[in-house]
């Protein structure tokens, strides 16, 4: 099991016994949750770096680094990651060459999850709006707009995105 924490540290923890099998620091509090793929495990933290972890050795792989604090919990699609940042950017980072393959700039901070499905990617923020982007190429396919933040992590179901706004609605986008 893997988790983060305000300390700056990723656990890994054994799921049988309790015990820590190793701890990653950070420089930055950890507040967004750990996604794991491959031999890897994937987090983004205050200190403004997303980390690639080796599983097995809690080891750094590699490192990028943006403007600003990372809480939005990233998501893979494809070799990619993405994920937002509270420097109002969605990235899109080539797992192989660590390179970012395109940014999308948005007007305020990024907190939520990303979300990825049928190649976009979907993330509210501070700006009061919904965004989904291209995963291909980083383009705007079209944006919801509220009268609150988008704070939450936007569920797709049913052919519809499902979030809330700090306006105090809940939303259905087709």
């Amino acid at each position: 099991m893997f988790f983060g924490a305000d300390d700056g540290h990723l656990y890994a923890v054994r799921t049988d016994s309790g015990n820590e099998q190793w701890r990653f620091a950070t420089k930055g509090k950890i507040h967004a949750d750990p996604i794991v793929h491959g031999d890897y495990v994937y987090i983004g933290s205050q200190d403004a770096r997303i980390y690639a972890v080796d599983i097995k050795l809690g080891q750094q792989a590699w490192r990028y680094r943006t403007a600003a604090s990372i809480i939005s919990t990233a998501v893979i699609g494809g070799n990619t990651i993405f994920f937002g940042s509270q420097d109002g950017m969605l990235y899109a980072i080539d797992m192989d060459s660590h390179r970012p393959k395109w940014k999308y700039r948005t007007r305020d901070w990024l907190n939520g999850a990303t979300v990825y499905a049928d190649d976009m990617v979907y993330i509210g923020g501070y700006d009061k709006k919904l965004h989904a982007v291209n995963a291909d190429n980083g383009h705007e396919a079209w944006s919801f707009a509220t009268q609150g933040a988008i704070i939450t992590s936007p569920v797709i179901a049913s052919e519809r995105i499902y979030f809330g706004s700090t306006d105090g609605f809940f939303y259905a986008v087709r």
